[in-house]
């Protein structure tokens, strides 16, 4: 198994749904545009919850037709704090709507942000079959060269048969390949919990394990070609 590889493919696909979940789109803008309290998109928008945001456009647009932007403090008792990004929640259209004009009691609050949360798990969790199916195939892409060419080398040396190339080969494929999958889908199931996954630091884990696989894949491929050299020189 290549540990770096399957590393890389989970911050490479991490990185891409971390940069998806920060992306406010035109249509998500416009959503957010002129809500109650003309509080600006660019602060409701981290409302939104992160595994829902990760899941893209439709996703998000799909969240925000359930719910409206509630004042904790409502407009009618305390008009200066209609604009501020602190004195509200995305909470389910009828609960607003029924509660009318009085202020939100701090259960109501509560209650808003943990269906949001559990929201955002059930979207997140979506999310993580295709980052496994991702993460798993880049992973695959990056070892098979290097253990097929240390394999090769070993077959033409006459070290292992064909078969037993292509079987060895297969298995560091498929190893990785799971590891890449666990990895990735570990860590975005992770972030539909809500916890922060910053795409600078999914790109960081990205060019850490890239950086180690090129060292990794240069070390196999040096040892196939000694050990073939060496298994060439005792058999001569």
């Amino acid at each position: 198994m290549n540990f770096s590889a399957a590393v890389t493919a989970a911050g490479k696909t991490v990185a891409g749904i971390a940069k998806q979940a920060a992306t406010m789109t035109p249509a998500v803008a416009k959503n957010l545009a002129g809500r109650s309290g003309n509080i600006p998109k660019a602060e409701l928008f981290p409302k939104i919850p992160q595994g829902v945001r990760m899941g893209g456009e439709n996703s998000i647009l799909a969240f925000l037709r359930r719910v409206d932007v509630s004042h904790k403090l409502s407009i009618r008792n305390a008009p200066n704090q209609a604009s501020s990004s602190d004195n509200v929640v995305l909470e389910a259209s009828r609960v607003n709507q029924a509660r009318g004009a009085r202020d939100m009691s701090r259960v109501e609050v509560t209650t808003s942000h943990v269906r949001n949360a559990l929201d955002g798990f059930a979207a997140g969790l979506r999310r993580v079959p295709t980052a496994a199916m991702r993460a798993g195939l880049t992973a695959a892409a990056m070892e098979l060269p290097v253990s097929g060419t240390a394999n090769l080398i070993h077959y033409r040396r006459g070290i292992v048969s064909g078969k037993q190339a292509f079987r060895n080969t297969a298995r560091d494929v498929v190893a990785t390949s799971l590891s890449g999958a666990v990895f990735g889908g570990g860590v975005v199931a992770v972030a539909a919990l809500g916890l922060p996954v910053a795409s600078p630091v999914a790109v960081g884990l990205s060019v850490v394990g890239t950086s180690a696989y090129g060292l990794s894949s240069v070390r196999r491929i040096r040892a196939a070609v000694t050990q073939a050299d060496s298994a060439f020189v005792h058999g001569s």
